[in-house]
C-alpha cells in the first residue's frame, strides 16, 4: 500500500477487513472499476488505506452518514475519512452490504435501499440506474426504486413523454382531458419535428422516458439525455475548481 501516513482509524480495522479491502479490484460496493463519469462519478482509491470506491456508491449508501464538518469533508486525501465518511464506518457499511443481494443482478454488495419504508428492494447504484431508480443528491441522499420513484406532473402533461400508469387509467376512463392542459397546449409540437439533446446534439426519438431524457421546466423547449447533462455539469464544476481565477473578472 502506497501511503506516507497511516490512518488512525485504519489501524483499528481487523486484519480480515483490511485484507478484504486490499484484495478488491473494483468498487467495494458495486465491484466495478469503471471510471466513466457521470454514470459512476469518480473512482476513488484512498491512498492511506487502499479503499476503492465510486463517489456515487459512497454518498448514496443507505447506512452511511458524513461525520466530519463540511470544511473537513471536502477531500478524499484525509487519512481517517473519504469526503467526510469515516473509514471505520465505510468498512462497516461494506460488511452490511455483503449480506444484502441486489434485487436486480442478485449479487451481494447492495448498499442502497429504496427510501420507501415498506419497500424491500436493495440495489447497487449502477443496477438501480439501469432499472430507472431515482437518486437524490442532496439532503438525505435517498434513492427510490423504479416502482416508487416520484414523477413530476410536468412529464405527464407533455405529449412527447410516456404517460404514467395513473394518467393512462384516467384516459381510459375518460377523466383526463389533455386539451384542457395548459402545459400540453404550451408545447404545441408537431409529430415530425426533430428534437435533439442540447448537450450531445444527438436526435431524440419520442416517446421519451423521464428517467433518461429531461426537459427544461422554464420554457419546455430544451431536451437532454440525463447522462449528458450530468457529464456537462461535472465538466463545468471541474473547470471552475481548477481555474478559480476565471471567476474574478475585472469589470473596470
Amino acid at each position: 500500500m502506497n501511503c506516507q501516513l497511516v490512518a488512525k482509524e485504519w489501524s483499528t480495522v481487523s486484519k480480515k477487513d483490511q485484507q478484504m479491502v486490499l484484495s478488491a479490484n473494483g468498487c467495494l460496493f458495486c465491484n466495478s472499476s469503471s471510471n466513466e463519469a457521470p454514470e459512476y462519478n469518480e473512482f476513488i482509491t484512498h491512498v492511506h488505506t487502499g479503499i476503492k470506491i465510486h463517489y456515487f456508491c459512497l454518498v448514496l449508501s443507505s447506512g452511511l452518514q458524513q461525520i466530519y464538518s463540511p470544511a473537513e469533508s471536502n477531500t478524499k486525501h484525509h487519512p481517517d475519512h473519504i469526503y467526510g465518511f469515516g473509514i471505520k464506518d465505510i468498512i462497516a457499511e461494506v460488511r452490511r452490504a455483503k449480506k444484502l443481494r441486489c434485487s436486480h443482478c442478485r449479487a451481494t454488495g447492495a448498499s442502497i435501499g429504496c427510501i420507501v419504508k415498506r419497500c424491500k428492494k436493495k440495489m447497487h447504484y449502477p443496477c438501480g440506474q439501469e432499472k430507472r431508480a431515482l437518486s437524490r443528491f442532496y439532503d438525505t441522499f435517498g434513492t427510490w426504486c423504479e416502482a416508487h420513484r416520484p414523477k413530476p406532473e410536468l412529464y405527464d402533461q407533455l405529449p412527447l413523454y410516456t404517460p404514467s400508469v395513473s394518467v393512462l387509467k384516467e384516459r381510459r376512463n375518460g377523466d383526463y382531458c389533455e386539451e384542457n392542459d395548459a402545459l400540453a397546449l404550451k408545447v404545441k409540437q408537431s409529430d415530425d419535428e426533430v428534437h435533439t439533446c442540447f448537450a450531445c446534439l444527438e436526435d431524440l426519438t419520442p416517446p421519451f422516458d423521464e428517467a433518461k431524457v429531461l426537459v427544461s421546466a422554464c420554457c419546455l423547449r430544451f431536451y437532454s439525455h440525463k447522462v449528458c447533462l450530468q457529464r456537462l455539469v461535472s465538466h463545468c464544476i471541474y473547470l471552475l475548481l481548477s481555474t478559480p481565477l476565471l471567476l474574478f473578472i475585472n469589470d473596470s
